[in-house]
């Protein structure tokens, strides 16, 4: 698979392809670049499959780079040094990233991912959500077996677990099925009014319309499912809640 690096540093990108080298066998880097335009002019020639891609350039960042881009159809990998908000936004957006200093273990499932990502259109669908949840989270791209659905989080009312997939419940009476676990969502979700209160349950708390403690559990949604309240994550709802 033939990959390019951009960024700014040096030691950055000398560090990354003697990683790949060592740890990643099948990769080869065709090119590198060290801004954004320098990297629209490569990309454009090269069509490289993958991009590992720093955040911060002396002309621009890599999201200008991506949306100054006719099409894309590559799958890319941020890499970075900071920006936790940055972070955030990857997440929500199925778009893998690296911390530098880059763990070898980190980049070989990066590039797993990303391989496995190159098909269906991902990497625009990716750019689209990303784009929209750079500076407000409000999306949530996630893949099934067959398809990629991007889902607005003001619509999820809950997740449910479903051994190795996750079920969404959407506002509209709609279910969506995610090819990941529902501990893997709650990770990410419990950070934006989300609050994981079973094992097998992630509700958003904007739609609670009423609980009860007692002999049970449970707490009513706004779309009339009753959802239980495990007795070890009772105090933390009490918590996140208030009630």
């Amino acid at each position: 698979m033939d990959a390019v690096i951009i960024d700014d540093e040096k030691n950055a990108r000398e560090s990354l392809a003697t990683l790949i080298a060592t740890h990643c066998k099948d990769i080869t880097i065709i090119g590198t670049a060290v801004s954004v335009t320098d990297a629209q002019n490569l990309l454009e020639t090269l069509k490289p499959a993958l991009v590992f891609l720093d955040i911060q350039m002396p002309d621009g960042t890599g999201f200008d780079l991506l949306t100054r881009l006719k099409s894309i159809e590559f799958q890319f990998i941020f890499v970075t040094a900071y920006d936790n908000y940055a972070i955030k936004a990857f997440q929500f957006s199925a778009v893998d990233y690296l911390l530098k200093p880059i763990q070898p273990n980190l980049l070989i499932d990066a590039v797993k991912k990303a391989r496995l990502s190159m098909d269906n259109h991902l990497p625009a669908k990716q750019l689209k959500v990303l784009e929209n949840n750079h500076r407000k989270i409000e999306q949530l791209i996630i893949t099934s077996e067959n398809d990629t659905h991007i889902l607005l989080l003001n619509d999820i009312v809950r997740c449910q677990a479903d051994n190795y997939y996750t079920i969404f419940f959407m506002l509209d009476g709609k279910k969506v099925i995610a090819s990941k676990t529902l501990k893997e969502y709650a990770t990410i979700l419990e950070e934006v009014n989300f609050l994981r209160i079973h094992q097998s349950h992630l509700i958003n708390l904007s739609y609670i319309e009423d609980y009860k403690f007692g002999t049970e559990n449970y707490v009513l949604l706004k779309n009339k499912d009753k959802i239980e309240i495990s007795r070890r994550r009772k105090k933390l709802f009490i918590e996140k809640t208030g009630m």
